[in-house]
């Protein structure tokens, strides 16, 4: 994993620890009837994901849920990725970082896929804050040296990334 993934993933942790372990949780937006797709990014171990809500659950009291995005409705699913949208497009919307979720789940419409063929997960507060939606991606600035353009730093951030990064960090704080 690449130095600025790494800080970005690291980042969205601390904000996870930061709160009460109870006053967190987690929803994870799949399809019962629909197989994730198993190319690209976004989907990296996706079916061991489950299996590490529930072990963040036992260990450290993190509550999790499961939503199935085939018994919603239609209007449901827009509504949850209107809010994922609108948490990436608040969030750190600087020169300094992006975080984007259109190109992921975009499908003839904007959010076609989100819990679909692409699951999602999004981390709340107490509150019912949007602290994270995942996947997503993370763009970085560009920088210009003596007319010299460096390298735009991107990173696609899945939801196993966060779960094993957020497991390591809460083993490594007992």
């Amino acid at each position: 994993m690449n130095d600025f993934k790494s800080k970005k993933i690291k980042e969205l942790t601390d904000k996870i620890k930061e709160l009460p372990a109870e006053t967190v949780s987690f929803k994870l937006y799949m399809d019962s009837e629909i197989k994730p797709w198993e190319y690209g990014k976004a989907n990296q171990n996706v079916e061991k994901v489950p299996m590490l809500l529930d072990e963040l659950r036992r260990g450290y009291g993190l509550n999790y849920e499961i939503k199935d995005t085939h018994k919603m409705s239609r209007e449901a699913v827009k509504t949850a990725y209107k809010l994922s949208a609108h948490w990436a497009m608040t969030t750190e919307r600087s020169l300094v970082t992006r975080r984007m979720i259109y190109d992921i789940f975009v499908g003839g419409e904007a959010g076609d896929h989100f819990g679909k063929e692409i699951p999602a997960m999004t981390a709340h507060s107490s509150s019912d804050d949007i602290l994270c939606v995942l996947p997503h991606v993370v763009k970085g600035p560009k920088f210009f040296l003596a007319r010299m353009e460096s390298e735009t730093k991107i990173a696609t951030i899945t939801i196993y990334d966060l779960l094993t990064a957020l497991k390591k960090h809460l083993q490594e704080e007992k």
